[in-house]
């Protein structure tokens, strides 16, 4: 594998990766708000297999390029993340949740899916175990999105409208050379992956809330990092991915907004001293206050 599709696989992989790390941890947050106590353990369960995706994924990483062992999970700062942009922010009601965590559900699937004819059997056979689990986090939320649309349709609408335009976004502006796909690591093209999720995923939410949606993208993509497959960032005081989901809402920290540079290059994501990389790593501790209550 040359150097170059090398860092195309690293930066697409953790675009998969850290979306369904800040999915998981979505679940996690919400996991006791659910309205049953079916809801509850269905959420841990598919809590779970997210977090357990990113894990393997980051093994995956570590193992095939070489990298230290653990600096994915832990060892980055918040503008190194590749997570979808449209789970930055936290679900405002029950609707909004169900709404967003369909969306990045089906999403993820699309890109993963990309990958499941791929050369690299160890990448293949991945993603075909993780498509036999998420068949059934898509199931369940439009179970969930079915029985709620009578109290909730306006909130989903509301969050839709909101959303969607940034996860379209997700999948990039224009299909260009993609060198996973001449390689034949990847099986088919990103297009066609969004193309696929427009047809399942958004199509069944229209139907469910009984709307017409809006899938153009108004955002300038000037701004638009294609390598982390988000917004650049604003460069802010944040060291760690929960500490900026809290302090940037509260206000309770600084921004450097003359730094709008390109993220960090993740091919110095993991690129740590041999002492570093052996070091202890530091756990996520959530604040409390983090979120609020989705009822």
């Amino acid at each position: 594998m040359d150097q170059e599709t090398r860092n195309h696989l690293i930066a697409e992989f953790l675009c998969i990766a850290d979306t369904d790390w800040v999915l998981g941890h979505w679940y996690i947050k919400v996991m006791m708000n659910g309205r049953s106590l079916t809801d509850c353990s269905s959420f841990a369960g598919i809590a779970q297999d997210t977090l357990g995706h990113t894990r393997a994924m980051f093994r995956f990483m570590e193992d095939e390029f070489e990298l230290p062992e653990h600096q994915l999970e832990f060892g980055r700062d918040r503008n190194q993340i590749h997570d979808m942009e449209m789970l930055s922010s936290p679900p405002d009601n029950w609707g909004d949740f169900l709404v967003s965590a369909y969306l990045a559900e089906g999403a993820v699937w699309s890109l993963l899916s990309t990958f499941k004819g791929s050369s690299h059997a160890g990448i293949a056979g991945m993603v075909i175990h993780f498509g036999k689990e998420l068949y059934f986090h898509r199931l369940g939320l439009e179970g969930w999105l079915k029985t709620a649309i009578e109290d909730d349709r306006d909130d989903m609408i509301d969050a839709t409208s909101r959303r969607l335009a940034l996860a379209v976004r997700w999948f990039g502006e224009t299909e260009s050379d993609d060198p996973l796909l001449s390689s034949g690591l990847r099986y088919s093209s990103v297009a066609h992956a969004k193309a696929t999720w427009l047809e399942s995923t958004v199509s069944k939410l229209a139907g469910i809330l009984d709307a017409d949606l809006n899938t153009e993208v108004d955002a300038p993509w000037d701004d638009f990092d294609a390598t982390r497959r988000r917004t650049a960032p604003t460069v802010c005081s944040c060291r760690r991915v929960w500490h900026c989901q809290a302090d940037c809402r509260r206000g309770t920290h600084s921004w450097d907004n003359e730094s709008r540079s390109p993220s960090v290059s993740v091919f110095q994501i993991a690129a740590v001293s041999a002492s570093d990389s052996g070091r202890q790593p530091a756990l996520f501790h959530p604040p409390r206050d983090s979120w609020r209550r989705v009822l």
